[in-house]
């Protein structure tokens, strides 16, 4: 099974590339698509996920879940998980949550780079930092 991590699908544009992954993950018995309701729905407390595959393979999944498929969701977190993915609301706030992020990165890259460190930005929730390799040697002796 080549199973493929959308976490941080959410967080840009649903590309061409994305679109035939997912037709093959439906199609095809040796793919699956895992994703997460996480950060741009509100959810990231919750730890609910999802597997984008064909029935056969989704079946053979959910027989290798923990419990083996006697995982408890709750009814409110099921009810959060649809209001966020399917309420009338849900595309303003994930475009408010995108803002949010955006506005937040532009303001971390630059606190970044006045320290003189190199950062490359990423439509996601993390940067790519560079750093002198010394430095990052004491930060790692200091424990962080």
């Amino acid at each position: 099974l080549f199973a493929v991590d959308q976490t941080y699908l959410g967080f840009t544009e649903m590309t061409e590339d994305d679109r035939s992954l997912q037709a093959l993950a439906l199609e095809s018995d040796c793919v699956a698509l895992v994703r997460s309701l996480s950060k741009v729905e509100g959810l990231a407390a919750l730890r609910l996920g999802f597997s984008l595959s064909s029935p056969s393979t989704a079946k053979e999944l959910a027989g290798c879940l923990p419990f083996s498929g006697g995982l408890y969701v709750s009814e409110v977190a099921l009810a959060g998980a649809e209001a966020a993915v399917c309420g009338p609301s849900s595309g303003r706030h994930r475009e408010a949550v995108l803002d949010f992020y955006r506005s937040e990165q532009v303001w971390f890259l630059e606190q970044i780079r006045a320290l003189g460190l190199g950062a490359e930005p990423s439509p996601c929730p993390f940067f790519c930092v560079r750093a002198p390799e010394a430095v990052v040697v004491r930060a790692l002796k200091l424990g962080a």
